[in-house]
């Protein structure tokens, strides 16, 4: 028969090892063979601890083994260089070792990221038994928590299919100390989108992503999670506030030069020929390597979802040092029906600088 038990705590408990071939229990290192051994485990010290959770309790833990006559109840001696292994939640170092000359081990505990109570077992195995003879079981309270939070981009406001001027950003840390995690972004209220649904904190715990509003006046929102890893998630939420559109400058109303079919040789947009106007969901494609030159002070008026498109070659000179700017803007007078933007795969010529864009989404 072998006795286990909480010294400290005044509590033992029996524990019977059954085997073929065994006759009780194995003799500890030291006494005489022949005897039949109890042996006992008991807790010196760092039972009962807490402390935040993913961190080092302050004090290390150590147990004791002692071997007794299982006649005579009479304690024989500690049970030295034998085995010990730990197991339990967090980090155990070292995960084994051996008793020294008066039967204890010492071990630090780094809790796990799970809240709550958190229980760690040291076992005793006698060399020449493939039996766990005595276990001391060890618990410790995790406070606190691992937990995303907000560090940037909250409550922003701009006009709806506008970027935001500030990413979004989360720290993900446990009691101040940065964690390495996935974290997963979706819209969840106004239909805007974000950079990247998927991203992973830095060695800092922070990742970040931009947020560019949807077409929903008023509160938008976006979520961020993460899984943490003694399980469940954590989540917060950005608030952002989609204003109308600046209403695009007078002038669009006046009939103007119409592009509704590709460019494939350079052309130029004048001024005194505008507004030039692109039809609305049309996706205007410049290509072929040809220029398309928009004079300073022009006007160019686009439709609902319509856009610019460079390709093969094509390039944009839009305005002049010292000219008057050269205004895209869409073409609704309220400034609440976005147009879809410029885009330049082909290098060469750029609309900033010499031009304004009002109510584009990209």
């Amino acid at each position: 028969m072998c006795r286990i038990g909480n010294r400290a705590a005044g509590i033992v408990a029996l524990v019977i090892v059954l085997a073929a071939g065994i006759n009780g229990c194995n003799t500890p290192a030291g006494p005489a063979g022949g005897l039949q051994v109890d042996y006992q485990g008991s807790v010196v010290q760092g039972d009962g601890q807490g402390g935040p959770a993913g961190t080092l309790l302050p004090t290390q833990l150590i147990v004791r083994f002692d071997a007794y006559d299982h006649t005579t109840q009479q304690l024989i001696g500690p049970v030295r260089n034998t085995a010990v292994n730990w197991s339990g939640p967090g980090t155990i170092t070292p995960v084994a070792t051996t008793t020294n000359s008066l039967g204890e081990v010492t071990a630090d505990w780094t809790l796990d990221y799970s809240l709550g109570s958190q229980q760690l077992v040291a076992t005793l195995s006698v060399s020449g038994s493939n039996h766990i003879v005595a276990f001391v079981p060890f618990k410790a309270t995790a406070t606190g928590g691992q937990a995303l939070s907000i560090t940037g981009g909250d409550q922003q406001t701009d006009a709806v299919g506008h970027l935001l001027s500030t990413p979004l950003t989360v720290l993900f840390s446990a009691n101040g100390l940065p964690i390495y995690n996935g974290v997963q972004w979706s819209v969840t209220t106004g239909g805007g989108t974000v950079s990247q649904a998927n991203t992973i904190t830095d060695a800092t715990g922070h990742t970040s992503v931009q947020w560019t509003l949807g077409s929903t006046l008023g509160q938008q929102s976006v979520t961020a999670t993460t899984t943490l890893p003694g399980g469940g998630t954590s989540s917060v939420t950005f608030q952002a506030t989609a204003t109308t559109n600046t209403p695009p400058p007078v002038g669009c109303q006046a009939t103007g030069v119409q592009h509704a079919t590709g460019i494939t040789a350079s052309e130029t947009w004048t001024a005194a020929a505008g507004p030039h106007h692109v039809p609305a969901a049309l996706a205007l494609a410049v290509s072929n390597n040809a220029a398309l030159t928009v004079e300073a002070g022009a006007l160019v008026c686009m439709g609902y979802r319509a856009s610019l498109n460079f390709a093969g070659g094509a390039t944009l000179l839009a305005g002049s040092p010292g000219g008057a700017q050269v205004i895209f803007t869409s073409e609704d007078p309220t400034g609440q029906l976005p147009w879809e933007g410029i885009n330049l795969t082909s290098t060469g010529g750029a609309p900033t600088g010499f031009s304004t864009i009002y109510n584009a989404l990209m």
